[in-house]
């Protein structure tokens, strides 16, 4: 009798997360084993050497994970003036000699997350932004964030998510 019931449990288990599975449309695999992961460090002297322990960005398959970037000049490693303006722009350059090193360029970027830490820079740091990308289809998906403070007292960091067109 306690076999049968537990028998009912177990199958009542796997019945119902086949129908969870189902109902989500989620395949899912059973080994991490069979995904080919390739993974690649992307690094370029055009933009400024990282300040901490990071990379300027991975690259996974086809995606590339951009590290946050501020306004850092890479020929002198300081930061640029301290107008939000000047830093965003530095920041988009930065941006922009990671992803040609990747084999990409900004109309391959799908995501940012923006930091600042002073929110009554959001207009001018969305002028500076939105000159990078050349129609509004091209925008990338965004989130923005109000911080106390960024690395070498930049005003303004940005992250990207971005595809490569090559592997």
């Amino acid at each position: 009798m306690k076999a049968i019931i537990i028998l009912c449990i177990c199958l009542f288990g796997i019945i119902s997360q086949v129908n969870s599975n189902a109902s989500t449309g989620i395949i899912q695999k059973e080994k991490l084993g069979d995904y080919d992961v390739k993974k690649k460090v992307i690094m370029t002297p055009d933009a400024p050497k990282p300040i901490g322990p990071y990379n300027q960005a991975i690259q996974t398959n086809y995606l590339l994970y951009l590290s946050g970037q501020i306004g850092i000049d890479p020929k002198t490693g300081q930061l640029v003036s301290g107008d939000v303006r000047n830093q965003t722009q530095q920041v988009f350059r930065n941006i922009q000699a990671v992803l040609n090193a990747a084999g990409s360029d900004l109309t391959q970027v799908a995501r940012c997350l923006v930091l600042l830490t002073d929110m009554e820079d959001f207009q001018a740091v969305n002028t500076i932004y939105a000159s990078f990308f050349s129609s509004m289809e091209n925008y990338p998906a965004r989130t923005t964030f109000a911080v106390k403070t960024l690395p070498a007292s930049a005003k303004v960091e940005i992250e990207c998510t971005a595809f490569s067109k090559k592997e």
